[in-house]
């Protein structure tokens, strides 16, 4: 089967986009797993020590933006031409 030159970049674009995707669903169930194991080990340093909770909230709210804000730079800098890619897919009708 020939492929015309638009259909051949229309499917790189769907492409492009499926691995976007697949890289954004990785990256959040990775950020999903280590934030729950965060909190229960949070949790056995805060029974065992007997540290505040205000602290332990404090330690993991400041994990969870550390964790967006390394998702969202290594995002950029490895990804730059997919994100600008799926950004600029025109709708067809």
């Amino acid at each position: 089967m020939f492929l015309t030159k638009n259909c051949k970049q229309e499917q790189e674009r769907v492409e492009s986009a499926k691995m976007f995707l697949l890289a954004i669903t990785c990256a959040f169930v990775s950020k999903t797993l280590s934030g729950s194991y965060m909190n229960s080990m949070l949790t056995q340093i805060e029974r065992q020590f007997n540290i505040p909770t205000s602290l332990v909230g404090f330690i993991n709210g400041s994990f969870e933006i550390d964790m967006n804000m390394n998702l969202q730079f290594q995002f950029q800098a490895t990804c730059p031409q997919t994100v600008s890619c799926v950004w600029k897919m025109e709708p067809r009708f």
